[in-house]
This record gives C-alpha cells, sequence and structure tokens, in this order.
C-alpha cells in the first residue's frame, strides 16, 4: 500500500509553516511515507481551503499512491508511533471526523464533519466526489468565502447520502481518534489541530509550543 501524505498552504501562514512542515516530514520519513506540500498564492476566486481539492486530485493523477492523508497546515502530528495505517478502512473510499456539534448551511447538527484532517482512497468514486466538491460552489456561491468553506459541502454530501456516500465513507465520532482539537487535545493523541478563531499570533505561538514538545 503507498501512503501520502499533503499539505498546502499561503504566504499568510508563513509564520508557522515551516514548523508543521518538518514535523510531518519527520513523520513521513520514520515510516516510508510520500509527502507532498506546496506554497500557492492567496486565491481571488475561492477560500483557499478549496485548493486541497485539486491538489488531492493532481496527486491521484500524477503520483503513484493509494491513499492520501489531508492534513490542514495548522496541525502538528504529536504522537509518531501511530501508523496511518491504523486509521484506513478497506471498504471504504474515505475516512474522516465528527468535530461533534456544530453547523452546515446554517443548519445546527449534533455531529459535522471536519475536512481539516480526513483519509481519502485513490478510487474512481474518490475522484467523483473531490470533482463534485470543487464544484458545488458553483450553486451556493456564498461558500467560496463564508466562514465553513467547504466544510458546508462534505457536510450537505453526508447529510444527503450524496455519491452513495453512507456506504463509502466511514465517519469517526471521536474527534480525538485523529483531529484532536488543541482545546480538547491529550498526551498520546495522533495530532492536535490548531483550528478555530484563533488571531495568527495566537495559533504560531500555540504551534511553536507543541512543536517543543515533541523534542
Amino acid at each position: 500500500m503507498k501512503v501520502a501524505v499533503a499539505q498546502l498552504y499561503t504566504p499568510n501562514y508563513d509564520s508557522w509553516a515551516s514548523t508543521v512542515i518538518n514535523n510531518t516530514k519527520n513523520y513521513c520519513d520514520a515510516h516510508s511515507y510520500q509527502f507532498f506540500h506546496k506554497k500557492i498564492p492567496f486565491p481571488k476566486d475561492r477560500h483557499p481551503a478549496w485548493y486541497r481539492i485539486p491538489f488531492i486530485l493532481d496527486l491521484f493523477e500524477e503520483e503513484d499512491v493509494d491513499w492520501v492523508f489531508w492534513s490542514d497546515i495548522d496541525s502538528l502530528i504529536m504522537n509518531h508511533s501511530i501508523r496511518i495505517e491504523d486509521f484506513l478502512k478497506g471498504d471504504k473510499d474515505l475516512v474522516i471526523a465528527s468535530q461533534g456539534e456544530g453547523e452546515y448551511c446554517e443548519n445546527k447538527c449534533e455531529h459535522v464533519l471536519n475536512t481539516g484532517q480526513f483519509f481519502i482512497k485513490n478510487t474512481e468514486w474518490s475522484r467523483e466526489l473531490l470533482e463534485l466538491w470543487w464544484e458545488w460552489p458553483k450553486n451556493n456561491p456564498k461558500y467560496l468565502w463564508d466562514v465553513w468553506w467547504d466544510n458546508d459541502a462534505m457536510n450537505f454530501f453526508w447529510k444527503n447520502n450524496t455519491l452513495d456516500f453512507d456506504t463509502k465513507v466511514e465517519v469517526e465520532y471521536s474527534t480525538r481518534k485523529f483531529n484532536s482539537f488543541y482545546n480538547a487535545y491529550i498526551e498520546g493523541d495522533f495530532l492536535c489541530h490548531f483550528t478555530g478563531n484563533l488571531s495568527s499570533e495566537i495559533r504560531e505561538d500555540l504551534i511553536s509550543e507543541y512543536a517543543q514538545k515533541l523534542g
């Protein structure tokens, strides 16, 4: 099985991106995973979060990969002893976590998916999902820049069972399994995600602080 990790960022993340990239590279080197990261100019057409989609599609098309682990650039892998294979499901094409309560398309829900971390298999179904995901804001233009961006589209697919979502996707209801938010992180968790309404300075300080814990 050929596993890759992918991360993308824009210049406004320069103050901490190198810390995250070094951490991810060390993790990938330890487990012989491929690592792909890219810096892009800040887009004018939609929020940068959307650009994870064409990046993954390019990896599926151009690289020899079976699974891609997408990880947001404001995340640190904290437990390097845990392997990506531990999270994969052979009969699923996507593994993604719920963050618990939240909103999608202005609807309050007990569970909403968070696209900050997910594992996606290089299959025809996954490519169809990614293409649909990219096209979704054409009919929902608010979410090109709305605070939830591409998360709303993924939750729309889930709630509406788009492309037989319920069969093809494994939803992990324990956020701490592989998308532990910094305010809930416990030592030993796989990853810490510094998400939320944080200033750039606070996020940089937190990433620096947690990186130091790795030695």
